[in-house]
């Protein structure tokens, strides 16, 4: 059971995301496109971490019997977060990686680091091509009033070289499409009948069992 524990704790990590975007997108708060794109490329760093960690874990037998006792929607859910990962194929996989990347790590200006300098280079040269102003947001209060936004313009472009505004909406549809599967797929794996085991005898609710999986390791190491 230990390894299953594992499994649910790593797949929950990211399931804060979806409180941000989704209801941006559905116009419960308000909003701006950059805001969206942003949280876009984020979800898409979260999504495609989950998406690689199943496939990588999909092969153990006590996940796969796992998955099996969920419904038939959450199963559907699974294996469309699968195909997403790391080593999967297709344009929106494609396009989750892409962004993750360029999410994660910023471009360089090393030259050295052949492409991911012109990439860059290329974006800047694209901006200034289009004969816009790059603007800076910068209102009361001081922190949460500031936002480089010539900088989320080029973050675009290096998302989407060509700046395809059609293709760029269809991305963010996309994520928030499949991070409301990711929360389909987490709120029947962590049920709290399938989560007794991680529960503390004489407590109530959600508690830990490392304690216990550490001690176990221990006896067995004969330590």
């Amino acid at each position: 059971m230990a390894i299953v524990a594992m499994w649910l704790t790593a797949t929950a990590f990211s399931s804060m995301v979806n409180r941000w975007l989704v209801p941006k997108l559905e116009g419960e708060e308000s909003s701006e496109g950059y805001e969206h794109l942003y949280l876009a490329r984020l979800t898409s760093l979260h999504l495609f971490e989950v998406a690689t960690f199943l496939r990588q874990t999909d092969r153990f037998p006590e996940v796969e019997a796992f998955v099996t006792g969920l419904d038939a929607e959450a199963q559907d859910a699974y294996r469309a977060l699968l195909a997403i990962g790391k080593g999967a194929s297709g344009e929106f996989a494609d396009q989750v990686e892409h962004a993750r990347n360029n999410f994660s790590h910023y471009g360089t200006l090393l030259p050295d680091e052949a492409v991911a300098h012109e990439n860059l280079r290329q974006a800047i040269k694209a901006h200034a091509d289009e004969g816009t102003i790059g603007k800076i947001l910068d209102t009361t209060p001081p922190i949460t009033g500031f936002r480089a936004l010539f900088a989320d313009d080029i973050a675009a472009e290096l998302t989407f070289p060509g700046g395809d505004k059609a293709e760029t909406e269809t991305f963010v549809e996309q994520v928030s499409e499949h991070t409301a599967l990711f929360v389909l797929f987490a709120r029947q794996r962590c049920r709290p009948t399938r989560l007794s085991f991680l529960k503390r005898p004489g407590k109530t609710g959600l508690g830990t069992r490392v304690e216990a999986d550490q001690a176990g390791m221990r006896s067995s190491a004969g330590t």
